[in-house]
Formats: structure tokens, C-alpha cells, sequence
């Protein structure tokens, strides 16, 4: 029996993305994700959910390196507009209508901002919505997902049994993945 060649995975469709990110958002909704990870309940949901609404097949691998895609993607784009204040928004470009200087110093600062300068990040309402409570940005992140507060003394979470979560922590190809990738 010959193997299937399996389909690269096209994200150049926006409607593709927000329908990938809008099924995410609806296996949140149904508790299918523990701290930052999906269940394997969930991440069969996404898959059957996305083949029926695009009608694309693409396995759970190719949709897990684009969730991890989008959460890099939105880390960056928060960590530059996050915080921002006092600044105008350019709503036919989808981004704050900086000066110049603002925008060098940004991209002085890491030159992935700079991508946002001429186009926001798409969804980022969804994406905010999707990744903000549970992308760790240091040592001690916590995020209200996970529960329990973890135990500061011996670096463990207090009264968590980790036997009982159901967790795919097999997901994903292990690869550098980017915007486009499959």
C-alpha cells in the first residue's frame, strides 16, 4: 500500500486563518486547553472542526507548527503595542501611527517590530484573546489557566496531580517554524 503524499499547508488565505484561530478559541471555550497546551481531545476537535469548515485536510502537526507560528508572531506584536499609549491608530493599515523616530528606536530595540510599521498583525484582537493569559514571558510566569500557583519554595505546583492531565505533549514537529510555514 503506497503512503499519501501529505498536502503542504497554505496560510496565505486570511479567512483560513481566522477560521484556524476562531476554532482554537472554541476548544478554550470548552476547557480543551490546560495551561498552554491543547488536550488531545482538543486537538482532534481542531482538526475534524477545520476540515469541515475549509475543507482543507491538514493533520494535527501542520496546525499545531501554525498555532505556535501565530503565538510568535503575537508575542512580538504585543510586546511592541502592549503597553502603548497616547498614540493614534491608523485603521486602514491596522496599526499606531507612529513618528518616525518611534518606529527606529522600536526596531533598534528588536528588528522583528519592524514588520508591524506598515501592517498590523491580523486577528489581533482573537490572538490577544487567544494567547495573552498563557504565553510565559519569564522564570516565574504564571498564568490563570494553570490553576495552582506554584510553590516558590521547591519550584513545584502545590496539590496538582500531573497523572491526571490528559496533555499531548508530542505536539508538533520540533522544528523553527515562521508565518507560512507548514
Amino acid at each position: 500500500m503506497a503512503k499519501q503524499k501529505k498536502v503542504s499547508a497554505d496560510w496565505s488565505d486570511l479567512k483560513v486563518n481566522e477560521i484556524f484561530i476562531q476554532t482554537c478559541l472554541d476548544q478554550v471555550v470548552k476547557n480543551e486547553r490546560v495551561g498552554t497546551s491543547f488536550t488531545k481531545k482538543g486537538w482532534k476537535n481542531i482538526v475534524c472542526q477545520f476540515h469541515e469548515s475549509t475543507g482543507r485536510d491538514y493533520d494535527k502537526i501542520q496546525l499545531k507548527n501554525r498555532y505556535d507560528a501565530l503565538k510568535k508572531e503575537w508575542r512580538v506584536w504585543f510586546n511592541l503595542f502592549g503597553k502603548v499609549t497616547g498614540m493614534g491608530w491608523d485603521n486602514e493599515r491596522n496599526t499606531f501611527d507612529a513618528p518616525d523616530e518611534w518606529w527606529e528606536n522600536k526596531q533598534l530595540e528588536n528588528p522583528l517590530y519592524g514588520k508591524f510599521r506598515e501592517k498590523g498583525l491580523p486577528f489581533a484582537n482573537q490572538l490577544t484573546t487567544l494567547f495573552k493569559d498563557v504565553v510565559a514571558n519569564g522564570e516565574h510566569a504564571w498564568a490563570p489557566s494553570s490553576g495552582i500557583l506554584p510553590n516558590e519554595d521547591c519550584g513545584t505546583d502545590v496539590g496538582q496531580d500531573v497523572n491526571n492531565i490528559d496533555l499531548d505533549v508530542g505536539e508538533g514537529s520540533g522544528e523553527d517554524v515562521s508565518i507560512g510555514a507548514t
